[in-house]
């Protein structure tokens, strides 16, 4: 999967000037590919997207994912491709639909490197898996400002996000 990604995210940076360009059936291979969509949202503004798959639980739909980036200032257009391009600022609360690792780990992700917005942002109902918690780790080492409650809230407060050269361990994935 790793090594999908990362030729993914090159052939994709390569197609492209204005926007991240995911639509290829590579992305299609694996789900991890969605989670290049909240990065490259900073970046370029502007992502479009084949879609994802390779899950071995099976298809699953991406309605929480969709809503998270929505209720962050990000809108969605379905043409031959999903198209997300940010468009306004993120809600101060964000009440996600229910418990969805994805979705917390895409709206965590953008909202640490999002510069748009100058307040904190309450999210509810969030899922608190372990790998969860690690990626808020792991942003809060570059300087994001994320508290996890064990209520499943957090608040992400604004930050100038930093990647420091440091070490940093990423969890193994349990399943």
């Amino acid at each position: 999967d790793v090594a999908v990604i990362e030729e993914l995210a090159k052939e994709s940076l390569s197609n492209s000037k204005d926007f991240f360009d995911l639509t290829s059936e590579k992305a299609t291979k694996i789900r991890s590919s969605i989670l290049l969509i909240p990065l490259w949202l900073i970046k370029y503004g502007k992502v479009k997207f084949i879609g994802s798959g390779g899950c071995a639980i099976g298809k699953r739909p991406l309605d929480m994912f969709d809503d998270a980036l929505v209720k962050a200032g990000i809108t969605i257009t379905n043409d031959e491709f999903k198209t997300f391009e940010v468009t306004g600022k993120p809600k101060k609360n964000i009440m996600l639909q229910w418990f969805s690792v994805t979705a917390v780990e895409a709206l965590i992700t953008y909202l640490a490197f999002a510069d748009n917005f100058d307040y904190d942002i309450n999210i509810y109902q969030v899922a608190i898996e372990p790998h969860v918690r690690n990626l808020i780790d792991f942003l809060n080492n570059a300087w994001a400002d994320i508290t996890l409650n064990v209520d499943h809230t957090l608040v992400v407060k604004p930050s100038k996000i930093k990647i420091k050269e440091s070490e940093f361990t990423i969890i193994a994935d349990y399943i």
